[in-house]
């Protein structure tokens, strides 16, 4: 699927998305509309040609306002979002999930580490300091 925007690059804050590939059907309209409401938005389309991918995406968690992780039936097989979330968890980064599918269970790392707030189906994000 075409990638919907160009990602954010600049150094205002920003929303990190951790999603599975497989799940970018679903993930794209979501955040083309955060985009379009006018949130910076940092996702894979980011990445700079000839960057390290494992560091580019590390700086960037680590310098996000927040991390936004769509929860699907992939996701938690997806070896990206479950690193991304745990070094978010670890560099204190406020994470909001959202649950794009019904009745995933997540592994118990990361469900301990995205207990705090949760939003299903449909996000609803309000103003700075992510845009």
């Amino acid at each position: 699927m075409k990638r919907p925007f160009t990602a954010y690059q600049g150094d205002d804050p920003y929303i990190f998305v951790s999603y599975a590939h497989e799940d970018s059907v679903s993930v794209y309209p979501e955040i083309q509309r955060l985009h379009d409401q006018g949130f910076n938005i940092w996702y894979d389309e980011g990445i700079s040609p000839g960057h390290s991918w494992p560091q580019e995406l590390a700086d960037k968690v680590a310098d996000c306002s927040l991390f936004l992780l769509f929860i699907t039936a992939h996701s938690p097989d997806s070896e990206f979002c479950v690193r991304e979330t745990n070094f978010a968890v670890n560099r204190k980064r406020e994470v909001l999930t959202v649950h794009l599918d019904e009745g995933v269970s997540l592994p118990h790392p990361l469900r301990k580490s995205t207990r705090s707030k949760q939003l299903y189906r449909k996000m609803y994000l309000q103003h700075p300091p992510y845009r």
